[in-house]
């Protein structure tokens, strides 16, 4: 069953408080150990082994706050892909595909600034993939690619996910058409990962038409 987009925003939302909290926590244990009690209550910290491991636990809790929002800053976020309903309506599962095909769907807008649907070819055998295409949107929940490259020989089945995917698998899809675009396809090895903001949202098997031209 998924859970309201509004919900998975404010998981979101209160997963990117962590460091803000862990901060706070840090400075208010601080305080308590250079007071020697808690403030606004009638606690007391007399002994210095207290004071001593309550200051350490502060420096420990401010450093993670530290940590966790300086990698925030650079980490790429991967989006909740069941929070945007992004499926795949045709082909259906087993359907027969041409050389050049069109796959399209539907998914639950808007999507967030920064994010597209991209089309990547999955090999499961070898656990690689390889870029097709960069859905269009209508801004009404329905996405479309065109012209997708799916040759093979006749009978030979193919997989194909829709991902929603961030700055970082933008720059690398980009990088990885751009080379397929200039080498004509020849010789341009299969991506070995997806990027850590590339989140699969559905999956369909079919079969190609053939033969291989």
């Amino acid at each position: 069953m998924d859970l309201p987009k509004s919900l998975y925003s404010l998981i979101e939302k209160l997963t990117e408080q962590v460091p803000v909290v862990l901060l706070l926590l840090g400075t208010f244990l601080l305080i308590c150990a250079a007071a020697g009690k808690v403030p606004f209550t009638e606690l007391q910290m007399p002994q210095a082994d207290w004071r001593i491991a309550v200051a350490i636990l502060a420096v420990v809790f401010a450093v993670a706050g530290l940590w966790l929002s300086y990698r925030g800053t650079l980490a790429p976020r991967a989006m909740v892909p069941t929070a945007y309903k992004v499926k795949i309506d045709r082909p259906r599962q087993g359907d027969v595909i041409d050389q050049l095909f069109t796959i399209e769907g539907t998914y639950a807008p808007p999507l967030p600034p920064g994010y597209d649907l991209d089309v990547i070819e999955v090999w499961p055998n070898w656990g690689t993939y390889r870029w097709k295409a960069r859905a269009s949107r209508d801004g009404k929940g329905t996405w479309k690619a065109t012209q997708v490259w799916g040759a093979g020989e006749a009978g030979e089945e193919r997989a194909f996910i829709i991902a929603i995917t961030g700055q970082g698998g933008r720059a690398l899809f980009d990088f990885y058409g751009a080379v397929n675009e200039k080498s004509k396809g020849e010789g341009v090895p299969p991506l070995q990962t997806l990027t850590p903001d590339t989140s699969e949202c559905d999956r369909v098997y079919v079969r190609c038409r053939g033969p291989r031209t």
